[in-house]
């Protein structure tokens, strides 16, 4: 179960930088898993406070989260 949540925030952040580096978004419809994993994302300016996409060019960190059942996991990446 930890192992398809870890994935699942991988998945997250890799698309995350998707839409920051190619402008797209904002992620209003995360794709849906085959294995049934869920992915979160949040993207903060450097004074902590969240913004509404990714693609805002203030974004200096990212937080995605993988779910899986009852298993969360999250990686964050610093830009």
């Amino acid at each position: 179960k930890s192992a398809k949540a870890i994935y699942a925030a991988d998945a997250g952040l890799e698309l995350a930088l998707y839409y920051y580096f190619k402008g797209t978004g904002p992620f209003a419809t995360l794709p849906t898993l085959p294995n049934n994993a869920t992915i979160s994302m949040q993207c903060y300016r450097a004074d902590g406070v969240a913004v509404a996409s990714c693609t805002d060019a203030t974004t200096t960190r990212i937080v995605a989260t993988g779910g899986f059942e009852n298993i969360r996991r999250s990686f964050e990446l610093r830009l």
